[in-house]
């Protein structure tokens, strides 16, 4: 997906609009569809209160890919700087790279918080916030913060300026990718039955993982694994204790369908282990489940078997 180009100009847009339209219908707009977020309040001049009810019009556009539309909430002599220092002059140039991402990333869609928004006069206003750019194919959003100048020509509000800074990610925006591993899941074979079951912490930052082992009906082991985002590695990591002593950890990679994820670990004993699994999720209440590269001491032990994990069966009610 392109990141450059558009996303602080798309960020912006709760500046846009024709003022008379928007006193005339009285929208102050709180939360707007599409993920736009701006706060008014009855201290609000008109101002404020119009550019905020462009804010609907803005995302609508965007989500139905109209690029002439957008274009046309610019000033025609418009400047627009990304992260990478990389410069758009003017309406034409801006609605080309519009253009260019609806095309690359069809479905794309654009969530924006305002943070700050001053009229500096009857015709002038300034705003900061922060756009997050959501991939139609479930990869990281992107996130940048923006600062926008806007001009009121003709009685219009259009865009006159902008410049983005990168922002920070959120570590749930990088999890939601494992989304799917999200509740109960189970796998039962002749010898033994594996249980796990995995949550969102309550503050959405991690996702948590409690699994068991039965044999002959007993449980023979418990463990739990955490897994969130590592910004030293700039990698999903993933953290394990198991109720025998031991503990690891792996960092996890998306590599087409499957995810690889890379383990060392801690025996209760004292030797170290290594592993590689592959996780392949086939819907959503089927995954597979292979571990190839194994050792234990440093010393390489066979594959072990692929096992699949399934959503259990519903239990009776009452019971």
């Amino acid at each position: 997906m392109k990141t450059g180009g558009l996303l602080v100009s798309l960020a912006a847009f709760a500046l846009v609009g024709d003022v008379s339209t928007a006193q005339d219908e009285g929208k102050a707009v709180d939360k707007v569809k599409a993920g736009a977020s701006v706060k008014t309040d009855d201290a609000a001049s008109p101002e404020e209160r119009a550019i905020a009810g462009q804010a609907e019009a803005f995302a609508k556009a965007f989500n139905a890919g109209d690029s002439k539309t957008l274009g046309q909430m610019f000033a025609s002599d418009a400047r627009w700087i990304a992260c990478n220092g990389e410069v758009a002059e003017g309406r034409e140039a801006i609605e080309r790279e519009y253009a260019s991402l609806f095309e690359e990333s069809p479905g794309v869609k654009i969530e924006i918080r305002v943070d700050d928004l001053r009229v500096l006069g009857p015709d002038a206003a300034v705003e900061e916030g922060t756009s997050r750019v959501v991939p139609p194919d479930g990869a990281i959003p992107v996130v940048n913060h923006y600062a926008a100048v806007s001009i009121k020509r003709d009685g219009r509000w259009q865009l006159a300026n902008i410049r983005e800074t990168p922002g920070e990610v959120p570590a749930h925006d990088r999890l939601r990718a494992l989304e799917w591993m999200e509740g109960d899941w189970v796998d039962e074979s002749s010898d033994s039955v594996v249980e796990s079951s995995c949550r969102w912490t309550a503050d959405k930052q991690a996702l948590v993982r409690e699994f068991s082992i039965r044999s002959a009906g007993k449980v023979v082991m418990t463990g739990t694994q955490r897994i969130g985002w590592d910004p030293c590695s700039e990698q999903i990591k993933s953290w394990e204790f198991d109720s025998e002593g031991g503990h690891g950890e792996s960092l996890w990679a998306r590599l087409g369908d499957q995810w690889v994820v890379k383990a060392t670990a801690v025996l209760q004993d004292g030797r170290t282990a290594t592993a590689t699994h592959l996780i392949v999720p086939e819907d959503s209440s089927t995954c597979r489940w292979r571990t190839t590269d194994r050792t234990i001491g440093g010393l390489a032990i066979p594959a072990a078997d692929e096992f699949v994990m399934v959503r259990p069966a519903p239990r009776p009610k009452g019971k």
